[in-house]
């Protein structure tokens, strides 16, 4: 009995390591941005940009181009991503931004769209636009991959 129970052990870390080293890869993310956009700047200021133009604190980016930025739904990975690793907030905290956004200026939060494939076309066609996709999503015209990052 004793034997069996050593075994059932042995094999259960066996699989957990294999799952571990071969699963749990962090996925990437790129905060995508219009092809004619040349802002450019350190990644930590970057970072920084992007959080105060999604936020609505900036209603343009450095270089002068009217930011028009798009969101995902709540329960979107690249979306959840951009929460911890760019916004650095909750979804409570972001929530709770809008509501208080709204209330002093009337501006509503980014649009939420779905689909990589839309936010691309999206993008595309605004100059001053910025979206979270998923890194192998980021290929195509008229796009351009201003930073990348990991959750």
């Amino acid at each position: 009995m004793m034997k069996m129970i050593h075994r059932s052990v042995m094999l259960g870390m066996v699989l957990a390591c294999v799952f571990l080293s071969t699963g749990l890869q962090a996925a990437e993310y790129a905060v995508v941005i219009h092809a004619s956009n040349s802002y450019s700047d350190s990644p930590d200021t970057m970072k920084q940009v992007v959080k105060q133009l999604y936020l609505k604190q900036r209603s343009e980016w450095p270089n002068n181009i009217a930011v028009k930025p798009f969101g995902r739904p709540a329960d979107d990975v690249a979306h959840q991503a951009f929460l911890r690793q760019v916004l650095q907030m909750s979804e409570v905290e972001l929530a709770s931004h809008w509501i208080s956004v709204k209330q002093k200026t009337g501006q509503a939060a980014p649009r939420e769209i779905g689909r990589d494939s839309l936010l691309l076309k999206l993008i595309a066609k605004y100059e001053g636009a910025l979206a979270v996709v998923a890194m192998e999503a980021a290929q195509s015209d008229n796009i351009r991959i201003l930073f990348t990052f990991d959750d």
